[in-house]
């Protein structure tokens, strides 16, 4: 399926990250695409991600991911800090895309593999001072060639220039002095503060695994903290707890 060039830029028209996903989503569903992640790249040491990330992981994949401390190994995440081309999945699993591929980078493959993320694209992006962002498409059955490759770089551009607009956006209309954290986040932040893991923060506020861990990433990107104990440093600095 051929997408036009009115597709890619009716992106444009989009107010919110939610529409932007929902265009994307339709796009890729077309084309068989079961899976995406699109986004700030996470970054060492504890591969968070920094701006926004958008994904559509079960949850199931995204637990075993982040208790497993599978971000360091993930052979994606090392070719988009690295690389500048696109790459399909089964040339960077086969270790002809420049990153080696060990037992640290074969577990995040099979991870993928047992949740029908087998094939697709991994294209990164990439901007001024040092920005690194990354697209990644996931299908059960079939790698792009190139000509579908080169309209997945487009439709990434496109999908990610837009939310990190609107991303940008909203970050620069929050009004001096108010709160920069939400109740939610506060709470979860005060339970991390007396030692709770993420499960029973969870627990506690009957909440997902994922959900925590969503709160968490943005409670970094608004408190602009690297880890999450600069964050909790930060807030407690800002006696936002």
């Amino acid at each position: 399926m051929t997408t036009s060039f009115d597709d890619f830029a009716a992106f444009a028209t989009d107010h919110t990250p939610a529409q932007v996903i929902t265009r994307l989503e339709k796009i890729l569903a077309a084309r068989g695409f079961i899976g995406y992640a699109i986004g700030v790249l996470p970054s060492p040491p504890d591969f968070q991600p920094q701006g926004f990330l958008h994904h559509n992981w079960p949850e199931t994949f995204s637990d075993v991911y982040t208790d497993g401390g599978y971000g360091p190994g993930d052979p994606s995440l090392i070719y988009a800090m690295t690389q500048s081309r696109p790459i399909t999945v089964a040339t960077l699993a086969s270790g002809r895309g420049g990153v080696d591929i060990g037992p640290d980078q074969r577990r995040v493959i099979d991870l993928g593999e047992a949740h029908g993320r087998n094939h697709g694209a991994i294209i990164p992006i990439f901007g001024p001072q040092g920005y690194r962002a990354i697209a990644a498409f996931m299908r059960p059955k079939g790698d792009p060639d190139m000509a579908e490759m080169t309209e997945l770089r487009l439709l990434a551009l496109c999908a990610h220039d837009r939310l990190a607009d609107l991303h940008h956006a909203d970050v620069n209309s929050a009004k001096p002095g108010a709160p920069l954290l939400s109740d939610r986040e506060r709470e979860v932040l005060i339970l991390a503060r007396s030692g709770a893991k993420d499960a029973d923060i969870a627990a506690h506020l009957g909440i997902s695994l994922r959900t925590v861990r969503f709160h968490f990433s943005n409670i970094r990107t608004h408190l602009k903290a690297p880890t999450r104990a600069a964050a909790l440093a930060t807030a407690m600095n800002l006696h936002l707890l």
